[in-house]
């Protein structure tokens, strides 16, 4: 029990836990508790009904909370000079007055900003309240490589497009004279960390894997237990290979249309009977089912399609961050394929299979499908590396130092 007071600043509510950002939030919360750190978090929230199902498992992960809905009427902050991600979740002078009464007579050893887009949050509360407690930055992306990632693979047509170019231009200026304020900045993949490295020496940048629940999560719902069933039944049996994605404004179709052109007509050779199954938002949109290929659109839960695939195909080109894709599969033991940029500062990279060669790809998705069991040492690395609570204890010894 180490008696440590944390404040974890979010850019939004850390549960449900609906996309890599909260997840990696919520687990970071209980990982600090259960390493014996007393947990508060704060944070802005856009939807009531969210907020609602955060109270009900915040006892879980934290000793106390503040929230406050997000501006989301004033269209002027979309053409601010600060990046509109950041600035609607500026918190007004009353706001900062109900923060300090709230965490009255608590003392922060820590206060850990999540993400850019919590940024000017953080940063009043830290220098208007707690000004002595360190301050560290917890980076999931580099947000202008990701603006700039997405604004490439969002349709020319798509008005998104145009958003994210505005964004990624004004988030170019306001990135780095946000990360020079900080001596602490924790990366979630070694490719952030080498790039900071390079533009900030001299600065504590460490690489801090996500935060996730690597538990096996095999049990179904009822609900998903029936899609389950449904999917099991237009499948017929085949072995199945899964890609899934966000496919809205056209992202990652190119990815995806690379494996299903060039790649899935080699491993048919060496598995005939392979069905695709390729699910996301809009995947309808943009592929349809066939012969080999099985379109899933706009599904509920990921869990049914982890149970009836044999193996995950990572088809990214994107080098950013930790692809949440990876760690669900490696969550449910499921084996996976790679491009070289899907693991890419992963830490997994030796452990995962990883070409961006088609007929190597296809290679490795037969053997794979031949030998299940082949995948154990990666779980086994998997589950090592990426441990919660010693990564937890691990960036508490980084910039507190090691209890005495």
């Amino acid at each position: 029990m180490n008696d440590r007071s944390v404040l974890l600043v979010f850019d939004e509510v850390p549960y449900p836990m609906t996309n890599g950002g909260r997840i990696d939030s919520y687990f970071h919360a209980k990982s600090l508790r259960a390493v014996g750190c007393h947990v508060f978090l704060l944070f802005a929230y856009t939807f009531q009904a969210e907020f609602d199902e955060f109270v009900k498992v915040a006892p879980d992960i934290c000793d106390g909370f503040f929230a406050f809905q997000r501006n989301k009427r004033q269209l002027k902050d979309v053409f601010s000079a600060v990046p509109y991600i950041v600035k609607n979740r500026k918190p007004s002078s009353k706001v900062i007055e109900a923060i300090g009464r709230k965490f009255s007579g608590v003392r922060f050893d820590l206060v850990i900003e999540a993400q850019l887009n919590a940024h000017l949050l953080a940063s009043e509360v830290h220098q208007i309240l707690y000004p002595n407690s360190v301050y560290l930055h917890r980076m999931l992306n580099i947000e202008t490589t990701l603006l700039a990632s997405t604004f490439q693979a969002s349709k020319i047509v798509s008005l998104r497009k145009w958003f994210f170019a505005l964004e990624a231009l004004k988030m170019w200026f306001y990135e780095r004279k946000v990360y020079e304020q900080f001596e602490h900045i924790a990366a979630i993949s070694s490719y952030e960390q080498n790039l900071l490295a390079k533009k900030f020496p001299g600065k504590k940048i460490f690489w801090l894997p996500p935060f996730f629940d690597f538990a096996p999560r095999t049990e179904l719902t009822p609900a998903e237990m029936d899609e389950y069933d449904a999917l099991l039944s237009r499948t017929k049996g085949r072995p199945v290979a899964l890609l899934t994605a966000n496919f809205s404004g056209g992202m990652t179709v190119k990815q995806v249309r690379w494996f299903l052109n060039d790649v899935l007509p080699l491993v048919r050779k060496l598995v005939p009977d392979l069905l695709v199954v390729v699910a996301g938002r809009e995947a309808a949109s943009h592929f349809e089912s066939g012969e080999s290929v099985l379109v899933v659109n706009n599904y509920g839960s990921v869990k049914p399609l982890m149970k009836l695939c044999g193996v995950l195909v990572v088809a990214t080109t994107g080098r950013g961050g930790v692809k949440l894709k990876l760690m669900e599969a490696l969550g449910y033991k499921k084996p996976i394929i790679s491009t070289v940029s899907g693991v890419f500062g992963s830490g997994l990279e030796k452990v995962v299979p990883n070409t961006d060669d088609p007929q190597m790809f296809a290679q490795l998705c037969a053997r794979a499908f031949a030998d299940p069991d082949s995948s154990k040492v990666t779980q086994s690395f998997f589950e090592s590396r990426y441990n919660c609570e010693s990564n937890a204890r691990e960036m508490l010894d980084r910039v507190l130092g090691a209890e005495s």
